[in-house]
C-alpha cells in the first residue's frame, strides 16, 4: 500500500518516515484508519455515538462544522449512519480510494464511516 502525506505541510516529515520504516506493517485485511491509527501508533478520532451527541453536524472527514464559508451539506443515505461532509472533503475523501468512480459529474464511493455505497455531484 502506499501512503501519501503530501497534502499535509506542518509536521510532516516524522508522520511520512514512520510510514516509511513500517510499510511492511501494513494489513491489508484493515481499513486505511486502523492501519494508520496502528502504524502511527495514533489514536484517530472516531465516529460520535449516540451517547457523545443526539444530533453531530461536523463534517466526518474533517471534524468541523465550517470550512471557507461551507457547511456540511452531504449526507451518507445509509439510515443508520446518516454523516454529514463538506462536499469537498469528500471529494478528497473519495480520491483516495482505490475504486472510485466517476461519470457525467457523479463521483462514486463508499461512505468514510458505514462504508455504504455513496454519490456526490462534483468534478474530481
Amino acid at each position: 500500500a502506499v501512503v501519501s502525506t503530501q497534502s499535509c505541510h506542518y509536521g510532516r516529515e516524522p508522520f511520512q518516515n514512520l510510514l516509511d520504516e513500517k510499510a511492511d506493517e501494513w494489513d491489508p485485511a484493515l481499513g486505511m484508519v486502523e492501519n494508520l491509527a496502528t502504524i502511527l501508533d495514533l489514536e484517530l478520532p472516531s465516529k460520535p455515538t449516540e451517547e457523545d451527541s443526539a444530533i453531530c453536524i461536523e463534517c466526518g472527514v474533517c471534524y468541523c462544522y465550517e470550512m471557507m464559508d461551507q457547511i456540511p451539506e452531504v449526507s451518507c443515505n445509509n439510515e443508520t449512519c446518516k454523516q454529514l461532509y463538506h462536499v469537498d472533503c469528500l471529494v478528497e475523501w473519495f480520491r483516495g480510494l482505490p475504486d472510485v468512480r466517476h461519470s457525467f459529474g457523479t463521483v462514486f464511493g463508499e461512505c468514510p464511516y458505514c462504508s455504504k455505497p455513496m454519490h456526490i455531484q462534483a468534478v474530481l
